[in-house]
């Protein structure tokens, strides 16, 4: 999500607490959806083609270190997740 909003694509995702928490975050416009909802979906991707004009890149709008530290957050999050799995 975050790199196509970078470069001016346009962005489809699911409405649930994560993606809007980013979009907040960071005052990103993109396209959303319900997950739960087969129309939600087909009209959000209808919109999309309907407009196929290019988003205004919002690059400016997401500060790479904070990037970066939520790609080792999620790492570390996944990697303890594993570990307590497998019982180590």
């Amino acid at each position: 999500m975050l790199e196509g909003c970078a470069i001016g694509k346009p962005v489809l995702c699911s409405s649930i607490p994560p993606i809007l928490e980013k979009t907040q975050r960071f005052n990103l416009t993109v396209n959303l959806f319900d997950p739960r909802d087969n129309t939600s979906i087909v009209e959000a991707i209808e919109k999309v083609l309907r407009n196929s004009i290019e988003a205004a890149p919002q690059i400016n709008r997401i500060p790479i270190q904070n990037i970066e530290t939520e790609w080792i957050e999620f790492a570390e999050l996944y990697a303890s997740q594993i570990e307590s799995i497998v019982g180590r």
